[in-house]
């Protein structure tokens, strides 16, 4: 069974992902983080992280991913073009949507 792990689960995207894993055959919440907490013990327990957090923490996530060597889907809104290279690097060394 897939864990998956919530970045900003707080916001509305994060509830509802977590609202639908509660009653998934094929998937769990591996956890979920709000603002400020530590996306690498997260990861450390997922198999893939899903984001939904703010533009200012996606670095941290991208990282905390690809030291994990687990996958990250960023749903992520109002990103720049370095964010979009900081998404580029990360896909080099694991797997990103």
């Amino acid at each position: 069974m897939t864990r998956i792990g919530i970045l900003g689960a707080s916001g509305r995207m994060g509830r509802a992902m977590a609202d639908l894993l509660h009653n998934s055959p094929e998937a769990r919440l591996g956890g979920r983080l709000g603002r400020g907490e530590d996306p690498a013990a997260l990861a450390a327990h997922c198999d893939v992280l899903v984001d939904f957090s703010a533009p200012d923490a996606l670095a941290t996530h991208l990282d905390a991913a690809a030291s994990a060597g687990i996958g990250i889907v960023v749903g992520t809104t109002g990103l720049t073009a370095d964010h979009h290279e900081a998404i580029d690097r990360t896909a080099r060394k694991v797997a990103v949507l």
